[in-house]
């Protein structure tokens, strides 16, 4: 991350601070077509087309120009458009600090190479080992994920390479073990619990074992010196509030992040399969969107129920922490970087 990367997330920071709406980051949904079909995902079955490349690049003009520090691209899978190197070329050159979110199962040693030149990180989906993983997003996932692990350590130089873990009840007796064992082999780890919130009956977790993956979480971070582990200590702790339904909700939608979708209209955020439009960043600026939709977007930010996703709550959560620990600003930087 350069100088003028890391003055726009400090200026985005004392924007908050100061009380001041200023959108730090942008998730960017750049295709609903995967070619998976994970249990807690119905994103994939949606059939409307992305915009082409012409109107992608004019979305990113938009964003950039709403002075936005980070673009992370969603999806769907974002490498099931041949064009995403075209698209993060030019979110690069207009000073976006650029992460990507994939499952990696279409990543090729070329993709690889080209990739690691315009994000800051690339986060490779991982929920599991091999039977647990496959048995959630498809046979032979697990060993494809892990493929597209190692070649963007070994030819993506520049990139930060990690997972992301959704925890549900089918893969929580394993979060911890898998973390260990890539324990300095990815540069990241993060997580959040699967949604919607409160979660459905029948994928709720215990809460003797919340604690335990709690309480492991924390020993894993404390022991390991260069902290692979991202989410803050604040957010693992939330856990229990998730799973015993007690969850205080946090969120600043469209003040501090917010979602444009494939067609590239500004959504609330991309926790729904299919987000809650807001408005086009065809027809408008993203800022004067906002600000013309504010009293809805309040709206539905008071009727939704929160989550801890890792584009919402945890953004919030290490934006709200005393400037002056010192720990706020630099572990929001690494949030950004990662995103």
């Amino acid at each position: 991350m350069n100088l003028l990367d890391a003055g726009k997330i400090v200026k985005s920071y004392l924007a908050f601070k100061l009380r001041k709406t200023s959108l730090t980051c942008v998730v960017y949904l750049c295709t609903p077509r995967c070619n998976l079909n994970c249990f807690f995902c119905n994103r994939w079955q949606i059939k409307t087309e992305e915009d082409d490349t012409a109107k992608s690049l004019a979305v990113i003009d938009k964003i950039a120009e709403a002075g936005v520090a980070c673009i992370s691209f969603n999806g769907g899978e974002p490498l099931m458009r041949k064009d995403l190197e075209i698209l993060a070329e030019h979110a690069r050159q207009k000073g976006l600090v650029l992460a990507l979110s994939t499952n990696g199962t279409l990543l090729t040693k070329e993709r690889a190479q080209k990739l690691g030149d315009y994000f800051e990180s690339i986060a490779i989906s991982l929920d599991g080992f091999e039977e647990t993983h496959d048995q959630i997003r498809g046979q032979g996932t697990y060993k494809r994920a892990m493929k597209a692990i190692h070649l963007l350590k070994e030819y993506s130089a520049k990139a930060k390479v990690g997972i992301h873990f959704t925890l549900s009840r089918t893969n929580s007796a394993e979060i911890i073990p898998l973390f260990t064992k890539l324990h300095g082999k990815v540069d990241f780890a993060s997580f959040a619990p699967v949604n919607p919130y409160p979660s459905l009956s029948g994928s709720m977790i215990p809460l003797d074992e919340i604690d335990h993956i709690i309480t492991s979480l924390l020993a894993l971070k404390n022991e390991n010196s260069n902290n692979t582990i991202l989410p803050p200590d604040q957010y693992i702790r939330a856990l229990r509030q998730y799973y015993a339904i007690e969850l205080e909700k946090k969120c600043h939608a469209c003040e501090l992040y917010c979602c444009v979708d494939w067609n590239g209209n500004l959504c609330l955020c991309p926790i729904h399969d299919r987000p809650l439009i807001i408005g086009s960043l065809h027809e408008a600026p993203l800022g004067q969107i906002i600000r013309g939709k504010k009293a809805g977007i309040t709206e539905l930010v008071n009727k939704c129920p929160g989550c801890m996703t890792t584009c919402t709550m945890l953004p919030s959560l290490l934006y709200e922490k005393s400037f002056l620990s010192g720990i706020a600003l630099g572990t929001a930087m690494s949030w950004l970087k990662i995103r």
